[in-house]
C-alpha cells in the first residue's frame, strides 16, 4: 500500500482518495516537524459515511413521517372547513329539483353561516311567493268561471222566455 501512496506523499498532497483492496479509502498525511516523520492515516469510506448514512436515514424517515402527519392535518382541517359548504350545496341541489320544503342548519358565525341563513330566508320568501301565486291563479280561475256563468245566465233566461213564448 505504501508504494501506491508514496508518490503523492512526496508531492506533499495532504489528503486524497484511493482504492485499496477493492474499497475506497481516504488517506490523510501529517508531518511532524521535530522528527521529520510523516503520520499516514488510512480511513475506509464505509466508516466515514456510516454515520452520515445513518443520519440521512433518520432525517428521511423524520421528513416522511412529518409530511404524512402534515398532510393528514391539512385534509382534516380542510374537510372541517368545507363540510358546511358541501351541506349547503346539497340543499341547493334539492331546491333545484323542486324540493322547497327544506332548510339548512349551519350554526357557524362566519360567511358560510350567514350564507345559510340568507338561503333559508330566501326559501321562506320563495314559498310565500309561490303560495300567493297559487291563490292568485285560483282567484283568476274563479273569476273566469263567474264571468262565464254571468254570460250563460242572461242567455239561458232569454232562451227560456223564447221557449215559453212559442209554446203559448
Amino acid at each position: 500500500i505504501y508504494k501506491t501512496i508514496e508518490p503523492k506523499i512526496r508531492k506533499n498532497v495532504d489528503t486524497f482518495s484511493m482504492n485499496t483492496n477493492g474499497e475506497n479509502a481516504v488517506v490523510s498525511t501529517y508531518s511532524i516537524s521535530l522528527t521529520n516523520w510523516k503520520v499516514i492515516q488510512l480511513v475506509p469510506h464505509k466508516s466515514i459515511f456510516k454515520e452520515v448514512n445513518q443520519i440521512r436515514t433518520i432525517v428521511f424517515i423524520t421528513l416522511i413521517s412529518s409530511m404524512t402527519i402534515f398532510i393528514i392535518v391539512i385534509i382534516l382541517f380542510s374537510s372541517m372547513l368545507t363540510r358546511p359548504l358541501r351541506k349547503l350545496r346539497n340543499i341547493m341541489k334539492n331546491v333545484e329539483t323542486g324540493i322547497l320544503d327544506t332548510s339548512i342548519e349551519i350554526k357557524t358565525r362566519d360567511e358560510v353561516g350567514l350564507l345559510g341563513r340568507s338561503f333559508n330566508n330566501m326559501l321562506v320568501r320563495l314559498r310565500g311567493h309561490i303560495e300567493k301565486e297559487i291563490i292568485l291563479e285560483r282567484k283568476k280561475e274563479q273569476f273566469k268561471l263567474e264571468a262565464l256563468q254571468a254570460q250563460i245566465n242572461p242567455h239561458f233566461l232569454h232562451n227560456t222566455l223564447n221557449t215559453i213564448k212559442w209554446m203559448s
